[in-house]
């Protein structure tokens, strides 16, 4: 897995766009300006799913007290969960309980509600040993998103899971060097210099346009992602009013 820095693709932009030579210093000025477009840019990529490279499985105890309307958990780095905070509701993908007591423990999936299944609920603080369902809103109050359990569970001996949608780190500087999938450098720096070519007064060719959209087409098809197709067949017939059907037989 290749590495890169925020300066190395900096400069890999501002060579496509005539803007720096081979081997000139960039100024200061620009690199800042630069940076803060790179960072704009990948925050928007967080938004769609196409662009997200990874799935993280983050496990946490249950806290005390926590997963109630009044006492929900906050995710993202320095909150109750912290893990990488999901940018969207679509990012949190799948839910579960791990049973700490099994041996093996065993991990039982959850629901994840809508917003308005959790506000169809009437007793969002009714207390049970194990939780069936989690709402998460993707709140933006110090960069932490909303987590609620429901029912709110008072046996903190299991562990909540969640199955989240990681995506690109944004650069914190000009030289930390980032991990990043194959393929997904040219796509930042071909992209940047889309965004770049209007401050800087330049014209992108023909050329440069396609390298820019192949680039990013080949990243958005590497991220597609196989999904199970729901079915309940054990109910397929059952119950006077019941229908169903079948894809595996056609019935």
């Amino acid at each position: 897995m290749p590495t890169v820095t925020a300066t190395q693709v900096l400069t890999d932009t501002f060579r496509m766009l005539n803007v720096y030579q081979p081997g000139d210093p960039i100024l200061a000025a620009d690199s800042t300006d630069a940076l803060r477009f790179l960072n704009l840019m990948i925050g928007q990529w967080a938004q769609t799913g196409l662009t997200i490279p990874a799935e993280t499985r983050f496990v946490t105890p249950l806290l005390a007290n926590k997963g109630g309307s009044t006492t929900p958990y906050t995710i993202g780095p320095g909150g109750d969960l912290n893990t990488t905070k999901p940018p969207n509701g679509e990012s949190l993908v799948a839910a579960g309980l791990l049973l700490n007591a099994s041996t093996p423990p065993v991990e039982i999936p959850r629901g994840i509600m809508t917003d308005q299944a959790y506000e169809s609920i009437r007793i969002k603080d009714q207390p049970s040993a194990l939780f069936t369902d989690v709402y998460y809103l993707p709140t933006f109050a110090g960069e932490l998103g909303t987590l609620y359990l429901w029912p709110v569970p008072f046996d903190l001996i299991n562990s909540l899971v969640l199955y989240i949608r990681a995506p690109l780190s944004t650069f914190a500087d000009l030289t930390t060097a980032y991990s990043i999938p194959d393929g997904y450098d040219q796509a930042l720096y071909s992209q940047l210099m889309l965004v770049l070519a209007i401050p800087y007064g330049r014209t992108v060719t023909e050329d440069q346009k396609a390298l820019a959209r192949e680039s990013f087409a080949t990243i958005k098809r590497s991220n597609v992602r196989l999904s199970d197709l729901a079915s309940d067949f054990a109910q397929l017939g059952q119950g006077r009013n019941r229908r169903g059907y079948n894809l595996q037989t056609g019935e």
